[in-house]
């Protein structure tokens, strides 16, 4: 080995765009990294945040909040659970509260909460796609 002499290989065009590509590619990583980080401390961060008072009798599945607006949302990625403000449950009838209810289990159902925060962080990632 001594006496020997190390080059290093030419650049051309190719070997520059492949560069370029993998350094994107490291950047989408990172970004892509960064962003299901930021997803899971915020989710957990609202999730700890709500004040739940309990479940919603004859619901189970249902957690009610002790808020002062009406809302209703679906929450949890993995076992996603319905929540309904103390607001809604005073203003709305049986059968509203039904349709409400019905609506967001369905959202639970096809997981959207999980679908919206992989969106979000790919929106994220692939920042250099229109």
């Amino acid at each position: 080995v001594a006496g020997l002499t190390f080059t290093y290989p030419t650049v051309n065009a190719a070997a520059a765009v492949l560069m370029a590509l993998a350094l994107l590619g490291a950047v989408v990583l990172l970004v892509t990294v960064l962003g299901a980080v930021r997803q899971v401390r915020d989710h957990r961060r609202l999730i700890r945040a709500l004040p739940v008072t309990g479940a919603l009798p004859g619901h189970p599945s249902v957690l009610v909040v002790a808020a002062d607006g009406p809302m209703a949302f679906c929450a949890g990625w993995l076992r996603p659970r319905v929540y309904v403000s103390t607001a809604v449950l005073a203003r709305l009838s049986p059968g509203e509260l039904g349709a409400v209810l019905a609506h967001e289990h369905h959202h639970g159902a096809l997981r959207d909460p999980l679908r919206l925060a992989i969106g979000r962080v790919l929106c994220t990632a692939l920042f250099f796609l229109p």
